[in-house]
Formats: structure tokens, sequence, C-alpha cells
């Protein structure tokens, strides 16, 4: 997970969809959300977690789930 931060309590949650990394929303800048907490998870499946065996059922309970354990609980 990236984030960055300079204003903690306020956040933007940024999701990659399937095909792509978080590194995408690196070059989003700053000033674009107003200096707030950057947050950038790695889907389930995508580094650095394991890659999801073929045939594994991840329901969107499991996504919703890894997401919110990446939001750091002072945001």
């Amino acid at each position: 997970m990236n984030t960055s931060s300079s204003h903690l309590g306020e956040a933007v949650l940024f999701i990659h969809s399937t095909g792509t990394f978080p590194m995408m929303w690196s070059a989003v800048p700053g000033e674009a959300i107003g200096g707030r907490t950057a947050i950038m998870p790695a889907n389930l499946g995508y580094p650095p977690h394991p890659a999801i065996a073929r045939g594994e059922k991840v329901t969107v309970d499991d996504e919703v789930a890894h997401v919110l354990a990446a939001v750091p609980p002072d945001v």
C-alpha cells in the first residue's frame, strides 16, 4: 500500500481496476487532493499480496474487508 500524508484525518482512496496497479495513481499531484492522505492499496491477488489461485473464490465482501484494512485508524 502506498500512502502519503499532509493532513491526518482526511483521505482520498484510490482503487485500481483489474489489470492495473496502484502505482498508476502516483502521478496525481498532491495539490489535486488538497494535501490529504492518499491511500492506494493493492487489490487482492496483486503484488505485494500472493496471487489468487485459479478457482479460488474472492467475493466483494473479501475485497471490501481488504480495502478497509488498508485505511489507517487515524484517517
